[in-house]
């Protein structure tokens, strides 16, 4: 299902995203970079719940395409980073895995929540709103 597709491909961008980061010290660029990860994909839940209609999910254009930018900006910033070592990679899977899982986890019941109760297209105009392709987000998959 087209739905389940959007979900696993945002959820494969995310924790593989995360994984790009590592951990050295205290509040590292890789730390921050997954907070704020983690706090951009609560955004992005967080303006999708508010979308009750499909007037709603028109007027909520203009925030999602802001949000998708920001993502897309993230995602480039996390890119640059880099991997992370062994060590780093397993600091970061600890810290970080489960709050990525839940926020992803979130986001993929909000697109879920938009297919049942406001039309059967919204979760695939939402994506396509934040301009994010869950294809493009594939590479950065956990290996």
């Amino acid at each position: 299902m087209k739905i389940r597709t959007l979900g696993v491909g945002v959820m494969g961008v995310a924790l593989g995203i995360f994984l790009l980061m590592g951990v050295s010290g205290c509040k590292s660029e890789r730390e921050s970079a997954a907070a704020n990860m983690i706090s951009l994909l609560d955004e992005i839940a967080d303006r999708l719940s508010q979308i009750k209609s499909n007037t709603d999910l028109v007027d909520a254009k203009g925030d999602l395409e802001k949000l998708g930018a920001k993502m897309k900006d993230q995602m480039k910033v996390m890119e640059k980073l880099g991997s992370p070592t062994g060590d780093e990679k397993k600091t970061l899977e600890a810290e970080y895995k489960p709050k990525m899982e839940k926020a992803v986890a979130r986001l993929q019941d909000e697109l879920k929540r938009l297919g049942k109760d406001v039309s059967m297209t919204a979760p695939i105009e939402a994506m396509s709103m934040l301009n994010i392709d869950p294809m493009e987000m594939r590479g950065m998959e956990m290996e």
